[in-house]
């Protein structure tokens, strides 16, 4: 009987060795902080330059987590428009997930299929439709809805 009871114990203390090594290997579910909004994702600074035939449009930058949770993964869009609103050229990269006050370079190259009047920034959920002309109106004016809009260049 006792040596019965002696591997009993053995195999339940190897049991529960291996289940606190598996706990430990993928994270206790009742200990992962939760996941904040994309949203919190802020472009805080960039730089826009254009190639001298006007084709490529390349702008590198930094985007931060601004709020107090860790951001789910997303994507930097960049989207060139027209002076009309007309849609003429956008990319995007993608973004890690990023910690609380984290912040992230970026660089982003686009092809401009015309002449760019704005320039608009904005952090999306991976696999998010940006870019339509939605926000247009006849004089090229159009609101950013929260995204970062580059200002025209000097003499172009």
């Amino acid at each position: 009987m006792w040596k019965r009871l002696r591997a009993g114990s053995w195999i339940a203390g190897a049991a529960l060795a291996a289940g606190l090594a598996a706990v430990l290997m993928s994270g206790c579910p009742f200990s992962r902080g939760r996941m904040g909004s994309i949203d919190q994702v802020a472009v805080v600074k960039y730089r826009r330059a254009t190639d001298e035939d006007g084709k490529v449009v390349r702008l590198v930058g930094a985007v931060r987590n601004c709020g107090p949770l860790r951001s789910p993964r997303g994507e930097i869009v960049v989207t060139l428009y027209g002076r009309t609103g007309s849609l003429k050229g956008q990319n995007r990269v993608a973004l890690r997930s990023l910690a609380a006050d984290e912040e992230e370079h970026f660089a982003v190259a686009v092809t401009s299929h015309g002449k760019v009047h704005e320039v608009k920034i904005e952090v999306v959920e991976p696999g998010t439709v940006v870019g339509e002309t939605e926000g247009a109106t006849e004089d090229g004016e159009g609101s950013t809805d929260g995204a970062l809009s580059a200002p025209p260049e000097e003499g172009g």
